[in-house]
């Protein structure tokens, strides 16, 4: 267990290799922090967008899309703390997976880290 600002974090590790399980019904959180990100000479902010794409992996059908950007974030410097919520009762029994698509627009830099999870 840890803490990101008020907010203490419990984190599902699943064994090696196997998906994080959740029980139909319980709400699916995913943090991430991302670093390093440019910062505008004149501003001196961050501009950054931020893709989050849920797919079912046996169909690969997407289930969840969701854009957010740092300019509707507040002051951000070069690191930001990422936190999106869903709601697992939306989801059928499956294996699903994240893609969190983070695109730097000082740097033009983009990285796209994924994750496995299950719903039973």
């Amino acid at each position: 267990m840890f803490v990101i600002g008020t907010t203490k974090v419990r984190p599902r590790v699943a064994p090696e290799n196997k998906p994080a399980v959740f029980k139909k019904g319980q709400k699916v959180n995913f943090w991430m922090q991302v670093y390093n990100l440019g910062v505008d000479d004149k501003t001196h902010k961050s501009s950054a967008t931020f893709e989050y794409d849920i797919v079912n992996a046996a169909t690969n059908k997407a289930i969840v899309h969701a854009v957010d950007s740092s300019d509707k974030m507040g002051n951000v410097g070069d690191q930001i703390t990422l936190h999106k919520a869903v709601a697992s009762a939306n989801l059928d029994p499956g294996v699903y997976r994240i893609q969190i698509k983070v695109s730097d627009n000082v740097s033009k830099q983009t990285v796209g880290p994924s994750a496995t999870f299950a719903v039973e």
